[in-house]
């Protein structure tokens, strides 16, 4: 063999050494690698299992609320029906809304007020009337129509049907005594706010005024003198000017006709002119209401309205009722509609005495 250099044989074997121990030391590393990251996965697997266990307990939890909901389902489904039916049964049904036009009926005794009331509310009452004797109210049916706008129903307010509008009369009649006067102005009063309250127009109360016109013969007598010239229509003009009352119209009713055109038949006067004179003759008496209402609101018409003999002795109760309704009623249909429901009208030769 030859001569060796040692230094290089040194350096090789040292070499050698380092790479070994650099293997080994790497092994080392990557083993503690490999063994920390197992345990990081075991660690995130117990936490997924954990998870899934809540996912499945959630996913029952939802299955019985969906099941609960499914059987919600179908109760809501037949309550849907039957609401469906009950909607069909209502709006054929609809509802009704009455609205009433508040009259009062005023006068001494014995000039018809009692009989004129019933031949508006019970024409078909045969029997002989007995003069009031306490203030009574009645309601008069005038005219049903359905309204064109829908309404909510009781029942189910959200659900709109037909409104069958029944329009009446609300017919107050007085005994013919002075003492009743402050009773009529407590009624105006109270009917003029319920009016328009119940009804939202701008309506107001009907006076129905009568009169005996067979007095126009001989006089009025001091019985119907001191009635109109009483506190009556004082209070009203009174009431009128602190706007707690309104007064619709005026309707002066001159009954008794019969009796007063036999005192004129041989003169030769027809019913115009003798309505002039009934009128002038009342002037004086007319005086004391003017001021209650404007004169285009008043009217007049001679009527017969007996007591003895109401079903073929009768006039004027039908023209009556329709001066006493006519704006009520206009109020919710119209004049033109109003014309051909009421086709005749009083007259108006007393509105010049209201000037």
């Amino acid at each position: 063999m030859g001569n060796v250099d040692w230094n290089i044989a040194a350096t090789a074997i040292t070499a050698v050494i380092s790479s070994i121990v650099a293997w080994l030391f790497t092994r080392h590393l990557t083993k503690g690698s490999q063994a920390t990251t197992i345990n990081a996965l075991e660690v995130q697997l117990i936490s997924l299992k954990e998870k899934n266990v809540q996912l499945e307990t959630q996913h029952n939890l939802i299955q019985k609320d969906l099941e609960k909901s499914k059987v919600i389902i179908d109760q809501l489904k037949d309550k849907e029906s039957q609401l469906l039916k009950i909607h069909d049964v209502l709006k054929r049904a609809g509802v009704a809304t009455t609205y009433h036009q508040p009259v009062v009926l005023v006068g001494p005794r014995s000039v018809g007020k009692t009989s004129l009331l019933t031949q508006w509310n019970a024409p078909w009452n045969h029997a002989k009337l007995t003069p009031t004797t306490t203030y009574k109210m009645s309601h008069v049916p005038i005219h049903d129509f359905i309204d064109k706008d829908l309404k909510p129903h009781f029942a189910c307010p959200e659900f709109l049907t037909q409104n069958h509008v029944h329009l009446a009369l609300k017919l107050f009649d007085f005994p013919g005594e002075l003492s009743y006067q402050e009773k009529i102005c407590e009624i105006i009063v109270k009917e003029t706010e319920q009016v328009k309250q119940n009804t939202g127009k701008n309506l107001g109360i009907v006076i129905v005024c009568m009169f005996d016109c067979e007095e126009i013969v001989n006089g009025l007598s001091s019985e119907t003198y001191k009635y109109y010239n009483g506190d009556l229509f004082k209070n009203i003009r009174r009431m009128i000017s602190h706007s707690q009352v309104s007064i619709d119209k005026l309707v002066i009713v001159l009954n008794k006709y019969d009796n007063l055109k036999k005192h004129y038949d041989k003169n030769n006067i027809n019913d115009n002119e003798l309505l002039e004179l009934c009128i002038d003759k009342l002037e004086d008496t007319l005086k004391l209401l003017h001021g209650i209402c404007s004169p285009g609101k008043v009217c007049e018409l001679f009527t017969i309205l007996s007591r003895e003999d109401m079903i073929f002795n009768n006039q004027g109760a039908t023209i009556a009722l329709g001066e006493v309704s006519r704006h009520f009623v206009e109020s919710f249909i119209g004049a033109n509609a109003t014309d051909k429901i009421f086709e005749h009208r009083a007259t108006n030769v007393a509105a010049e005495k209201f000037l």
